[in-house]
């Protein structure tokens, strides 16, 4: 599938269904210079085949090329070989001076998904409110 993995983001509540996808490695790489109505395009028929002909109108469509950003300057997460959270992760989370780093990667737990880079976000911002209330 081009745009995999998908997730159900739907807020609890929510009065419409919200799903976020990504297109990984050859998919990212093939559908870039696409354009963004092309990749509406391939997705919505992606999910209209999961979840029937009402997924061809979505309400809206937000389309984020990771790779013309700034900061993460390509993908949502990073590529580790087996072992290197496990065996290198307390360097990440290592300060620095005054700094405190935070990511997906610096998480001790959900490593790679959004739910690490929360948490981490979290112990830095309290490590970071430790340190100037010192």
């Amino acid at each position: 599938m081009p745009c995999s993995p998908c997730f159900d983001v739907t807020p609890p509540g929510a009065g419409v269904g919200l799903i976020a996808g990504f297109f990984e490695a050859n998919h990212a790489v093939d559908h870039a210079a696409a354009g963004i109505d092309a990749r509406r395009e391939t997705v919505t028929a992606m999910l209209a085949e999961h979840f029937g002909a009402d997924a061809l109108t979505p309400v809206d469509y937000v389309d984020v090329d990771w790779s013309s950003t700034q900061w993460s300057s390509g993908c949502f997460g990073n590529f580790a070989p087996p072992g290197v959270y496990a065996d290198f992760g307390q360097w990440l989370r290592r300060p620095t001076g005054a700094i405190r780093w935070a990511g997906t990667e610096t998480s001790p737990t959900w490593t790679g998904y959004v739910e690490g880079a929360i948490r981490s976000g979290e112990a830095a911002s309290d490590a970071v409110l430790d340190l100037i209330s010192e």
